[in-house]
């Protein structure tokens, strides 16, 4: 099970090593409460039932979770969505003998999902939140209200509602979220507590729910720890490629060799040996059959990698950066020459076309899952995105502040496309508009490397500053750095488990980072 940022625990009963990692500044109240008042919902009129958080969707059908004494009632009951439409809940299933139950109801409408997260790292005195539908007091009121709560974790039981807050209970907010700093949901608003030893409102912790990750979006990377540190490189390490099946990491070197590594036993498996300079870029095909690699030496070399062999080399290249990408289709590998991109077919292993119009070397390639759009980033002229279909040129993208742009990655459903530059930031993009997005910063220095999780959900940095940066995309917010390396990370690679990240750095070494 995974859980969210800034908390030092980890799940399981393997021993690792704790990464030396650090949590960015939280996010205000006012940032907090803008996100607990999108996904709380009410459920009952005036008269009052309790409260419920959004924590799932399935097409048009969402899923609230609240506790089972707000509904435990037979029959159907009203609840109001966040923008105050009102839909119909039919019936709920309790989680087994815990106090929290589950409820639908369908909308064609888009509601945002919660993000939960562990609870057992917040602890007493730490500042969390709730929120809620409390039941109005005054005779005069004839609605109810969203409110949202700051309180502090007073204390931790042993029981099914082990979450003590401070603050006056609250009928009605009953079943409502608990939040952490961040805006992750970590618990259930449960009941008042009110004994000799405290008194205060009682939460029922997230994690105690059975099968959560099969029913909430539990946050990605929330722990995570150095798994090895891979050294035998002479010479700073600038790309790393992980293959399709997980098994293997091919490392580029400026040593002049590529080196294969196993996942499993974090052991050396070859050196790829042929080329007379730099190894800058490598990348494995979609089949994992072949690796491709580009030089300084001005030669891009195919490698088997069963038998671990070269089994071409493509000459004739006017420059010393080479990057390579193969499309998701496997047909494609894409190459860049100078101020040029060269697509070549790989089962006749001819050049079928030359993409022209930059003024610089190019620097990055990244292609669409759908093989349909191929994205480069250059040494100075604006991003690129070309239809390699019809190979012309789409639309031209400027934002950064600096036009060397030494990485892009495309995000598993196509939609997002993110670059990175000397300008220390990351921008996000939207790829069917053209427009940007979002621009991520954090980094003090350059950032060389990007790439996003399998699931789409994390965004991976590497940056000259010897640190790497996780980004939550729902939120586009910070929130880890890895920090370890004694000088600049040059590339990373998400396993396609989405559980192991790779990264490659200038102090010679690779490290495997993985989310627990």
């Amino acid at each position: 099970m995974k859980f969210s940022p800034g908390l030092g625990v980890i799940l399981g009963t393997a021993t690792v090593a704790l990464v030396q990692w650090q949590a960015v500044s939280a996010p205000t109240s006012v940032q907090v409460n803008e996100i607990a008042k999108q996904i709380t919902v009410m459920i009952g009129g005036l008269d009052g039932e309790g409260s419920g958080v959004i924590i799932n969707r399935q097409g048009n059908t969402y899923t609230v979770l609240t506790a089972y004494h707000v509904v435990e009632k037979p029959g159907g009951r009203d609840l109001t969505a966040p923008d105050g439409q009102q839909y119909r809940a039919e019936s709920s299933q309790r989680l087994g003998k815990l106090d929290l139950a589950l409820i639908k109801f369908s909308s064609s409408r888009n509601y945002p999902v919660a993000q939960v997260a562990d609870s057992s790292a917040v602890k007493p005195g730490a500042r969390v939140y709730s929120a809620g539908f409390p039941v109005p007091s005054g005779s005069n009121v004839q609605e109810r209200r969203y409110f949202f709560i700051p309180a502090q974790m007073s204390e931790r039981g042993t029981g099914e509602s082990d979450l003590l807050l401070t603050g006056q209970p609250r009928k009605g907010v009953s079943g409502g979220p608990i939040l952490n700093a961040w805006g992750f949901v970590i618990g259930i608003y449960g009941q008042q507590e009110s004994s000799r030893y405290a008194k205060g409102v009682r939460g029922i912790p997230i994690e105690k729910i059975p099968n959560l990750e099969s029913i909430a979006a539990v946050v990605p990377w929330a722990n995570p720890t150095l798994l090895a540190t891979l050294t035998g490189h002479s010479d700073l390490v600038e790309s790393v490629a992980i293959s399709p099946d997980g098994r293997t990491l091919a490392s580029g070197s400026w040593d002049n060799t590529i080196k294969l590594w196993n996942l499993q036993t974090q052991r050396e498996i070859a050196t790829l040996t042929g080329h007379s300079s730099y190894v800058s870029y490598v990348a494995i095909s979609p089949d994992g059959r072949t690796l491709a690699s580009g030089s300084w030496d001005n030669t891009i070399k195919l490698w088997n990698l069963q038998i671990q062999r070269e089994i071409a080399t493509l000459m004739g290249y006017l420059d010393s950066n080479l990057p390579v990408a193969f499309s998701p289709d496997g047909r494609t590998l894409a190459i860049g020459n100078g101020s040029m991109i060269k697509l070549w077919n790989l089962q006749t292993q001819q050049q079928i076309a030359t993409l022209t119009g930059y003024s610089s070397s190019v620097l990055s390639l990244a292609i669409s899952p759908d093989s349909r759009t191929l994205v480069s980033g250059s040494l100075d002229d604006p991003i690129k995105l070309w239809n390699l279909q019809t190979q012309q040129q789409i639309a031209n993208l400027t934002g950064h502040s600096t036009s060397y742009v030494p990485s892009v990655a495309i995000s598993p459903d196509g939609r997002t496309l993110a670059s990175v530059s000397y300008d220390n930031t990351i921008k996000l993009w939207n790829l069917q508009t053209q427009q940007q997005i979002a621009t991520l910063t954090g980094h003090s220095d350059s950032v060389n490397s990007v790439a996003f999780s399998p699931d789409g959900r994390t965004l991976a940095s590497g940056s000259r500053d010897k640190t790497i940066k996780l980004w939550n995309l729902q939120t586009q917010q910070e929130f880890a750095t890895l920090t370890g390396n004694s000088e600049a990370v040059n590339s990373v690679a998400f396993s396609p488990d989405g559980r192991t990240l790779a990264s490659g750095s200038t102090d010679k070494t690779i490290k495997l980072w993985q989310d627990r």
